[in-house]
């Protein structure tokens, strides 16, 4: 019945075709056979214009369907049924739109493959950690307790000592960093207990200190 300069301008092969009075099944069929939309994901360009021709009836009249020009343009074609029984289609450009979603859905796929990177790194060096730390943690501890005789001066002592502490409180950081990646996988299991906060405010101290 009518249409605007805005339609030709978004469908620019139409020119010598769209006149008053055309019917809608002359319009598809060249938009068809010159393959003029792509559509999206699971359905056929005939279930689009299809579906702008004919919106449902009644309270949801009001249809949505983008589609992909061949050009690479992006449009968003509303279809509703008046009371009086015309269609009136009106249709905006959303390529802008659709770039946007597809960055940030690049950048999101992004930070989650750096992000598992990231924690698959933490994995491995604090399990690369642990092995040599055992070693520091075990002669400290066999140096300490005098296993194999005495140790001449007490100050080696309390160095060993010292020594084997901080490698306890090393091999705690590693285990929080791997509770971390667990925590990330949302595999960590919660187990609470009492905690004697003597000790630790004891630990902390000496360590701030030494």
């Amino acid at each position: 019945v009518m249409y605007n300069p805005a339609y030709l301008r978004a469908m620019p092969e139409l020119a010598g075709l769209i006149r008053p009075g055309i019917h809608h099944d002359d319009i598809a069929r060249f938009i068809l056979d010159n393959a003029l939309i792509v559509p999206p994901e699971g359905r056929t360009a005939r279930d689009v214009i299809d579906a702008i021709r004919d919106p449902v009836s009644g309270e949801d009249n009001n249809q949505a369907q983008d589609f992909i020009r061949h050009d690479g343009r992006w449009f968003l074609v509303r279809s509703i049924r008046t009371r009086a029984g015309y269609t009136l289609t009106m249709g905006s450009d959303i390529t802008d739109m659709k770039m946007r979603e597809r960055a940030l859905a690049s950048a999101k796929e992004a930070a989650e493959l750096a992000n598992r990177a990231k924690s698959e790194f933490l994995a491995n060096m604090s399990h690369e950690l642990r092995t040599p730390l055992n070693a520091v943690i075990g002669f400290s501890d066999i140096i300490q307790n005098g296993m194999f005789g005495a140790i001449g001066n007490p100050v080696y002592a309390e160095y060993a000592r010292r020594i084997h502490e901080a490698g306890l409180h090393l091999l705690d950081i590693i285990s929080d960093i791997l509770d971390l990646s667990k925590i990330e996988a949302g595999e960590l299991a919660l187990e609470e207990t009492a905690v004697d906060v003597w000790p630790l405010g004891e630990e902390a101290l000496q360590m701030l200190s030494s």
